[in-house]
C-alpha cells in the first residue's frame, strides 16, 4: 500500500512540475512577443543584419521552448 501511494505521489509530482514548465515557456513566450511588440515600431529602421539577428534569436528560442514541449510529453 505504501509502495502504491508513493508511485502515485511520484507521478503527481511529475505531472504538476510538467505543468510548471509548460506554464513557463508559455509565459516566457508571452514575454518575447511583447517585447517583439513594443520593439515593432524599430524593426523597419534595423539594419538587415540587425533585423536577422534578432529574427535567429527568435528562431532559436522557439525551437529550444518546442524541444521542452517535446520532452515534456514524451
Amino acid at each position: 500500500m505504501f509502495s502504491k501511494n508513493l508511485v502515485l505521489n511520484r507521478a503527481d509530482i511529475l505531472r504538476e512540475n510538467a505543468e510548471a514548465v509548460f506554464a513557463a515557456c508559455d509565459a516566457a513566450h508571452g514575454r518575447w512577443a511583447k517585447l517583439l511588440g513594443v520593439r515593432a515600431i524599430l524593426h523597419p529602421r534595423l539594419k538587415l543584419q540587425e533585423f536577422l539577428a534578432i529574427y535567429n534569436i527568435t528562431q532559436e528560442f522557439i525551437t529550444a521552448t518546442e524541444k521542452v514541449y517535446i520532452f515534456i510529453l514524451i
